[in-house]
């Protein structure tokens, strides 16, 4: 399991209503103040001289690192007690769809907010009870249904007051301070935490290209020649794949096919390009012996963003023959490639 810690951004804050004459229209009015540089924040809903204000609070937490793959176990949001007015207050987190406040950003339809008092669909309830002074912790565990953590980008939290989420007006200028992103201070700042495991797979094996088998000669001729030709067959049916020039001894064959075994054969031509391998000239002298000094860029047909692939190039025996092995983050090494000399060169592919 792997975990990200991550602190509110700054751009949280709260938009309200002031003053309202009745419980009903603050719950549905248009925001009237919104503040995104305070080092506090007040997810709450008060009474003062027969007049309602309600506080509507965001968070915003950069979970963009998480990866596509990864499948999120659980969540839990920390938050710590600025001040508190009165007896203080209970709030809720959970959905919401804004990603930036104005006024407008108020409306109740942007919020997870209930009319039936009692309702519990929210992702976690953060109670007055557990905040017993200025700078205590509150940690709750969240529930994903109610959350929706972004693998791509950022995370948007709404925190509303109890009262507020459940249509149940306050009875007075009871409110509780939470801290902030702007807060110097990081322990103030609210804190998400996810724990996600990537998955890998399930795994394909399945190689769609690969690309610069090398083919070298490892005896050399003796005699001045000009060339160097690489013959490839899959059974007995011999094709010229290329041709190197300057007493080059290796070629690179850029077009060999996935899942297939290849034979392999190089020879020297000191005049002309004949149309066969098998056909013998005077012109024409075989090089002894022929090995695939290197397989490049393997690629797979599926390569999960969690797949961690190398190739490890080593001699093994028989002499001559030649190991790669694919390595996975979570699985062992069973798929791999093996090249192993067979009536000139075999170039075998296993799953």
């Amino acid at each position: 399991m792997t975990q990200l810690q991550v602190y509110t951004g700054t751009g949280d804050g709260r938009v309200y209503a002031t003053a309202v004459a009745t419980w009903s229209t603050a719950r549905d009015a248009t925001g009237s103040t919104v503040s995104t540089t305070s080092i506090n924040n007040f997810p709450g809903a008060t009474l003062s001289a027969g007049n309602y204000t309600i506080r509507r609070c965001l968070m915003m937490f950069d979970t963009s690192s998480i990866p596509d793959n990864a499948v999120i176990t659980s969540a839990s949001l920390r938050i710590t007690r600025y001040s508190v007015s009165g007896i203080g207050n209970d709030f809720v987190v959970g959905w919401t769809s804004n990603t930036s406040l104005t006024n407008s950003s108020y409306d109740k339809a942007n919020w997870a907010l209930s009319d039936t008092i009692g309702h519990t669909n929210y992702a976690a309830l953060f109670p007055m009870s557990e905040f017993v002074a200025n700078g205590t912790q509150v940690n709750k565990s969240l529930d994903l249904n109610y959350i929706d953590i972004n693998k791509s980008g950022t995370t948007y939290i709404g925190a509303v007051d109890l009262a507020d989420f459940n249509n149940s007006a306050p009875a007075g200028v009871d409110i509780l301070g939470i801290g902030a992103g702007d807060n110097v201070d990081d322990a103030y700042k609210p804190q998400l935490t996810v724990t996600y495991a990537e998955v890998c797979g399930p795994w394909d094996f399945e190689f769609d290209v690969i690309s610069g088998i090398e083919t070298t000669a490892t005896a050399r001729i003796q005699k001045a020649f000009t060339k160097t030709q690489t013959a490839r067959a899959t059974v007995d049916d011999w094709d010229l794949v290329g041709t190197v020039s300057g007493n080059t001894y290796t070629y690179s064959d850029t077009t060999a096919n996935a899942s297939t075994n290849y034979q392999y054969r190089i020879r020297a031509v000191t005049n002309g390009i004949p149309s066969t391998l098998i056909t013998s000239t005077r012109n024409i002298e075989f090089i002894r012996t022929t090995a695939v000094s290197r397989i490049v860029n393997v690629s797979t047909k599926t390569q999960p963003a969690c797949s961690r692939i190398s190739k490890v190039f080593t001699k093994t025996q028989p002499a001559g023959a030649y190991v790669i092995k694919l390595f996975t983050k979570t699985q062992p090494a069973t798929a791999k490639i093996v090249a192993k000399p067979l009536n000139g060169l075999v170039l075998a592919i296993n799953f």
